[in-house]
């Protein structure tokens, strides 16, 4: 037997080495000539550019995290230099504001004429050339842009002012910020920094982000005992909350905007301004303020179904409406304060409420309330067991409804009513009275030419009408 030559292991190295050299020098040709053959096709055949195969070869590669449009790579003719290492003068800031001014009135009007692509990337050349007047010259530039965007429904550009605002809150200035997704951005010590930041963010629709910025805020106008400042920040709080769905932030901003606004109404000297005869009475401009944080708060409640809350802040903007005399919007007021009554459970209140509703907007001949509210009192009637056992109530209320659709000259009213008056005796079997009420709504719908065969249709089915000959 021959001996096996084993070989040693600086030979298998020595051989590894060979084959790599040789695998590489191999894919090296195969390269060489996927490429020559790359350029000889697209020199006989140049359509082949358009296909993603040899689309590769000359493809540039794609940067993953491109700078924002809002970041100056190139000169600008409105800069004096490029890049800027210097403070610009002030005669160079004037010159450039006017410009920019400029710009931003091109912009708009290129907007107007239908050309959004074309005036946002105008509006991107002013934003990046505003950043040389300042943060405080750029921030608001931002939120203005930054709400046209979102009107338009142009999310990108949205986004991009938005990321930008935030790069300013983070103090990067630099052309591809690095911006932390989870973790909240640092909070400026800058009182005027966190104002601007804020009202930047609530253009854009960042309510999160603005509450961030603007709840600080807030505290610092706290601490400097700064009534104008806390109720500036609590009503764009109290926004910001309510937009999100945060309800009962945004009520307690609105509770103590209300304390606050009376407090001021029973410090001030107010004269009373009597009103002309034969004029309605209108808000007081002193009062304004006090009713709509009223019914912001009247609305909150509502939509947070908390019915017994929303109940004593009707009530209460009520009383206000009493007080000032704006009849108009007495009625219309008690009858959601009828229906929240209705919803709570409060049943003798809600029938009190309807009828006294009903009562008042017909002394206004506010017609369409009262028969809103006499309907409504009409379904809690059909709805609740209590009063399945007092039909009589039900058709008192569809009598009342008729007097005041003969009262209106509203004819469809009319013969709703006589139909739901005819369904109701129908269901105490009183068939005559039926009858009745279903020849009222024929005569209507005849003369309305609306319905007329289903009219007909109810008096059928009633059977023959009595007579002398077939009376028991």
């Amino acid at each position: 037997m021959h001996a096996r030559c084993v070989p040693s292991r600086a030979e298998f190295s020595l051989n590894g080495l060979l084959r790599s050299l040789r695998w590489a020098m191999s894919a090296g040709a195969i390269a060489l000539v996927l490429a020559s053959a790359g350029e000889v096709a697209r020199a006989q055949l140049p359509f082949l550019d358009n296909l993603p195969i040899f689309d590769i070869f000359s493809r540039p590669a794609k940067d993953e995290f491109p700078p924002s449009p809002l970041e100056l790579l190139e000169a600008d003719p409105l800069l004096p230099e490029f890049p800027m290492k210097r403070e610009l003068s002030p005669t160079e800031r004037d010159r450039l504001r006017l410009a920019l001014d400029e710009l931003n009135l091109q912009a708009a009007a290129t907007l107007r004429a239908g050309k959004t692509l074309e005036a946002f990337a105008l509006w991107n050349r002013e934003l990046r050339l505003r950043r040389f007047l300042g943060l405080f010259e750029e921030l608001p530039a931002l939120g203005r842009v930054g709400e046209l965007a979102w009107r338009e429904g142009a999310v990108e550009e949205t986004r991009v002012v938005t990321d930008r605002i935030k790069a300013i809150q983070a103090g990067q200035t630099g052309p591809k910020p690095v911006l932390p997704d989870e973790q909240p951005l640092p909070i400026p010590e800058d009182p005027a920094l966190l104002e601007a930041l804020g009202l930047a963010y609530y253009q854009v629709r960042a309510p999160k982000l603005a509450l961030a910025v603007l709840e600080p805020r807030l505290l610092m106008a706290r601490t400097a005992d700064d009534p104008t400042g806390i109720e500036k920040y609590l009503v764009a709080i109290g926004q910001l909350r309510a937009s999100l769905f945060e309800d009962a932030a945004a009520v307690d901003a609105y509770r103590e905007l209300l304390a606050i606004e009376r407090a001021k109404i029973a410090a001030g000297r107010w004269v009373a301004v009597p009103v002309p005869p034969g004029t309605e009475p209108t808000i007081p401009l002193h009062r304004q303020a006090e009713v709509r944080y009223a019914r912001e708060l009247v609305m909150l409640l509502n939509r947070s179904r908390q019915w017994d809350e929303a109940i004593a802040a009707q009530r209460d903007l009520l009383g206000v409406y009493q007080e000032l005399g704006i009849m108009r919007l007495i009625p219309p007021l008690m009858s959601e304060l009828a229906a929240n009554f209705d919803r709570a459970d409060r049943v003798e209140e809600a029938v009190l409420q309807y009828r006294e509703t009903a009562a008042a907007a017909r002394s206004i001949k506010q017609l369409g309330i009262a028969r809103e509210a006499l309907d409504r009192l009409a379904t809690l009637y059909r709805s609740r067991p209590a009063f399945a056992d007092k039909p009589d109530l039900l058709a008192s209320l569809y009598i009342s409804l008729l007097e005041l659709a003969r009262e209106a000259a509203d004819g469809y009213g009319m013969m709703d009513t006589y139909e739901k008056l005819g369904d109701l005796f129908v269901s105490l079997n009183q068939r005559d009275r039926a009858r009745i009420a279903y020849e009222q709504a024929a005569i209507l719908a005849k003369q309305l030419q609306h319905r007329e065969s289903y009219f007909a249709r109810k008096l059928q089915d009633l059977g023959p009408a009595p007579t002398p000959f077939n009376q028991p």
